[in-house]
């Protein structure tokens, strides 16, 4: 979430209810409200300020997942108390068929710190070439 408005947000609370209403959908409701910020909501967010949370992988349990969709509503105030209310709709079924497109951040991480690892053995041993690693 962002506070994309020129104000601070007060007393942020959040809803979640089923738009798919199945086992799998419930089931899925119930990570996000794990996480106490959602759970308990925010007592301020400041203008520009972001807050980020991850609650679920769907590419684990893809199959259920994607057949699933909920509504979130996040309500608050402002400075001079009057009441918003945002609702927006998490539709996984979006997901189905997407695929990446460039290489993954993690993957393009690991090739960064392999090749600084091979800098490293540069400098340190003045030997160019791949060194192996032996595992003891």
């Amino acid at each position: 979430m962002r506070n994309i408005g020129l104000g601070g947000a007060y007393d942020m609370r959040f809803e979640a209810a089923p738009v798919t209403d199945d086992d799998e959908t419930r089931a899925l409701l119930a990570e996000p409200f794990q996480i106490n910020l959602v759970r308990s909501g925010m007592r301020y967010l400041s203008p520009g300020q972001k807050a980020r949370s991850y609650f679920t992988n769907v590419s684990e349990d893809y199959r259920r997942k994607l057949n699933c969709a909920f509504k979130v509503t996040a309500r608050y105030h402002n400075d001079k108390g009057r009441q918003f209310e945002d609702e927006y709709c998490i539709d996984f079924s979006e997901l189905i068929g997407l695929r990446r497109v460039g290489e993954p951040p993690l993957h393009k991480m690991a090739k960064s710190l392999e090749s600084l690892q091979d800098d490293v053995h540069v400098l340190a041993t003045g030997q160019r070439g791949r060194r192996t690693v032996s595992r003891s």
